[in-house]
């Protein structure tokens, strides 16, 4: 009975295409191979395919690049925003 309870619970994805990281992300395939080319998004071959894995996307999309909404006014965090982020490594 337990092994059919396993089958019902599902796991977390582990890694995103580069078209799912688009799409979660909002950002274009174009920026997305600027900042690995960069070095700030790190990606992992399974024979033909890259994929993103999920913490470097978590990685990219959460701390410094994050913007937040207070008093009905925009802030960037203290790192800047990803545009900012992405114009100081060149990409």
């Amino acid at each position: 009975m337990e092994t059919q309870i396993a089958h019902l619970i599902p796991l977390p994805r582990l890694s995103y295409s580069l078209a799912e990281s688009e799409a979660m992300s909002g950002l274009s395939r174009s920026s997305l191979y600027r900042l690995i080319a960069a070095g700030r998004l790190k990606t992992v071959h399974c024979g033909r395919r890259r994929l993103v894995p999920a913490i470097e996307l978590a990685k990219l999309l959460d701390c410094d690049s994050a913007i937040t909404v207070h008093d009905g006014e925009r802030r960037t965090k203290p790192g800047g925003s990803l545009r900012q982020v992405m114009r100081s490594t060149g990409t």
